[in-house]
């Protein structure tokens, strides 16, 4: 999906969805797999559907995702999805559900103590509140997320952070 092959990456995370959902599993170790396959199948294809513009079913796939991460208590994955899904509720102009969604997910990488991702949520923080016409509250989370990417010297989030500034918050 993210190298351009959305059909053939959409039809392969189907059949696996598809196959591993009836599964019971022999013992817990099979099924804290099954869960985390699940639900890093689902968030993948909820991107799939975002992209495609299928903006409902993305959320039907991103609920499974979490159902799926928080079974398996996979905290960094289920901040993942959970700041996924915000997003999206950005891009749809649900105001609450994006807020809310963002600070679970802040929460929770904030709680793992996982700096690069929460540096990637402090920036998509900011584009939720750029997207939902709030450019002045989006300065102190890409500012954390600016510092944080200045001390990890990570240039990944820093041009990411920098391109929110100039493009969201800016204008």
């Amino acid at each position: 999906i993210y190298s351009g092959h959305e059909a053939s990456g959409r039809q392969a995370l189907n059949l696996a969805i598809d196959s591993l959902t009836p599964v019971v599993p022999a013992d817990e170790y099979q099924q804290w797999w099954r869960q985390r396959i699940l639900g890093r199948a689902h968030n993948n294809r909820a991107y799939a559907r975002w992209v495609s513009g299928r903006y409902s079913r993305a959320l039907t796939d991103y609920r499974h995702a979490v159902r799926y991460l928080r079974e398996a208590d996979l905290k960094d994955e289920l901040a993942d999805t959970t700041n996924n899904e915000a997003f999206l509720y950005a891009v749809m102009g649900r105001q609450y559900n994006a807020d809310s969604l963002i600070e679970d997910a802040l929460s929770l990488r904030r709680e793992l103590r996982l700096r690069f991702p929460l540096a990637m949520s402090l920036t998509t923080q900011a584009v939720i509140h750029a997207l939902l016409g709030r450019p002045d509250e989006a300065i102190h989370p890409a500012e954390e997320a600016k510092r944080i990417a200045g001390e990890l010297n990570n240039r990944r989030v820093l041009g990411l952070v920098l391109t929110v500034l100039l493009l969201h918050i800016a204008i």
